[in-house]
């Protein structure tokens, strides 16, 4: 989750049903800065 990884993707990798038992660690992950929001944002380079 802090390498910011779509949550259902994770979900999916551990075996859960759904991303929602993820929210319970929400809170953990730190907030992006400005230069890692735009980079998600843009998706890979190509």
């Amino acid at each position: 989750m802090r390498a910011h990884i779509d949550h259902h993707l994770i979900a999916q990798a551990a075996g859960l049903a759904s991303a929602a038992s993820l929210a319970r660690w929400q809170h953990l992950v730190p907030p992006v800065d400005d230069a890692t929001a735009a980079r998600l944002l843009r998706g890979p380079e190509r």
